[in-house]
């Protein structure tokens, strides 16, 4: 093979992997929505205690892979500018990988370490911020809006 067919051969792969990249079938998105229980309007909790409702990641393209280890959940009141009432931390396992981009649901129930913080009974919105580890894996989040139930409320 000639030096200036092995070139052609380079350019023209080259000219392939950049369409591809630039048509979406290399581009990688991972997307974390986060949704209340069926039948309630907002994700729903209790000062010291867990979270109802669920979330989801959603994973497209083959670009990716990795594991998120690590959902934050930041508490803010209803002000302008929000002011964060407390944070809760539970470690994760969410795999990605390159071939698999069907979503992954989980339920925030079965987080039992993911305990709403005191002081956090007056927020009305959450930040949810999953991070990890792995090739085009940026942190992902999602705010909604939350009920929170004092500690004393049944």
């Amino acid at each position: 093979m000639k030096r200036a067919d092995v070139l052609r051969l380079m350019a023209i792969l080259a000219v392939v992997v950049l369409a591809s990249m630039t048509t979406g079938c290399l581009k990688a998105s991972i997307s974390l929505e986060v949704e209340p229980p069926t039948g309630a309007g907002k994700v729903l909790g209790e000062v010291g205690k867990g979270m109802d409702g669920k979330m989801t990641v959603i994973a497209t393209g083959v670009g990716k892979a990795g594991m998120y280890s690590k959902l934050t959940v930041e508490f803010f009141d209803g002000a302008t500018p929000a002011t964060s009432l407390g944070t809760a931390t539970v470690d994760v396992q969410v795999f990605i990988t390159p071939w698999d981009n069907q979503p992954q649901a989980f339920s925030l129930a079965d987080y039992t370490d993911l305990v709403v913080p005191v002081g956090a009974d007056a927020a009305v919105e959450a930040k949810f911020t999953l991070e990890g580890g792995g090739l085009a894996l940026t942190p992902i989040f999602d705010t909604v809006d939350v009920e929170i139930a004092p500690a004393d409320e049944v």
